[in-house]
C-alpha cells in the first residue's frame, strides 16, 4: 500500500503462515534490516559469560529495553534481560547494586553510561565490557539485537544527550 511517497506493508497473520518458511525467512530478514544495522563487533574472550550468552543475538519476543539489558549485564539475572524497565526503576536498581555516579573522562569495564535528556530523563543505558566495547540494546522490538557496539558507534546514535557515568567504587 502506498500513502503519499511511502510506501507499507499490510501482511495478515494468517497469509504469512501460509507462505513457504524460506520466504517467511527472507521477508523477516528483510524486515529486520530496516529497524537497525546488523554490524556489531566480535566477542572479545574477556566478555562475561552472562554477556556473552546473548551478545549479538536477537531476542525472541519485543519487549525489553536498553535499561534492562544494562541491568542484566550489571546484575547477571537473565531474566531481567527480558523485560521493559522504567528508567526509575533502572536508577534505584543501579544503586542497589552498588553504583554511583561519578565524573569521568575515561570509560573502565563494568561502567554503565547514561544518556539523559534535556528534561533529566534517562534516555539510553549500556554497559561497558573493557577495551572501548559495549553491551547496548536500541530500541524494544525483537528486531533490536543485543549487540556489542564500539564506543564512537554508542556516541553517534546517542551523542546528542548529555552522557553520565555511573561506576562501583
Amino acid at each position: 500500500m502506498t500513502v503519499g511517497d511511502e510506501s507499507y506493508l499490510i501482511l495478515h497473520q494468517s497469509v504469512f503462515q501460509m507462505m513457504p518458511d524460506e520466504i517467511r525467512r527472507q521477508l523477516t530478514f528483510e524486515y529486520a534490516e530496516v529497524w537497525e544495522e546488523w554490524t556489531a563487533s566480535c566477542i572479545p574472550a574477556t566478555c562475561p559469560d552472562h554477556v556473552r550468552r546473548l551478545a549479538n543475538t536477537f531476542p525472541l519476543t519485543s519487549g525489553s529495553n536498553c535499561l534492562a539489558a544494562t541491568l542484566f549485564a550489571v546484575t547477571g539475572a537473565e531474566w531481567m534481560a527480558t523485560q521493559w524497565v522504567h528508567p526509575g526503576t533502572f536508577l534505584q536498581t543501579l544503586g542497589q547494586a552498588g553504583y554511583i555516579r561519578i565524573e569521568s573522562e575515561t570509560t573502565e569495564r563494568e561502567d554503565v553510561l547514561t544518556f539523559i535528556d534535556e528534561a533529566g530523563r534517562v534516555q539510553h543505558a549500556t554497559y561497558c565490557i573493557g577495551a572501548g566495547l559495549f553491551f547496548n540494546k536500541n530500541g524494544q522490538t525483537l528486531f533490536n539485537p543485543w549487540k556489542l557496539i564500539q564506543q564512537h558507534e554508542l556516541f553517534e546514535a546517542w551523542g546528542d544527550y548529555t552522557c553520565q557515568t555511573y561506576r562501583r567504587p
